[in-house]
């Protein structure tokens, strides 16, 4: 897979999960189910630290663009304790 930021490509394994997080509408207050598509990418690998708007191309040419789920901030989250394995989160770009 393809890992890209501007003009920085990073070519890279990575294997792919998902999340699914429960979401309020704000306005009419009805919860609804959304999902993510989750990459684990070993840090070491990436040598970026994870943004909104990169993408990550995978084997069959789908691009997925970093962005966080639900109503959460942040973009990424630590897989393990020790720091070394990102959970990325994407959305597929349509």
């Amino acid at each position: 897979m393809t890992y890209t930021r501007y003009a920085t490509t990073v070519q890279l394994t990575a294997v792919r999960a998902s999340s699914r997080w429960d979401v309020v509408n704000p306005d009419d207050g009805v919860s609804m189910e959304e999902r993510s598509a989750d990459w684990l990418i070993r840090a070491d690998q990436l040598n970026l630290t994870p943004q909104r708007g990169d993408t990550i191309t995978d084997a069959d040419g789908t691009i997925f663009r970093v962005m966080p789920p639900g109503d959460l901030d942040r973009v990424f989250m630590w897989h393990n304790r020790n720091q070394t394995i990102y959970r990325i989160y994407t959305k597929a770009r349509v």
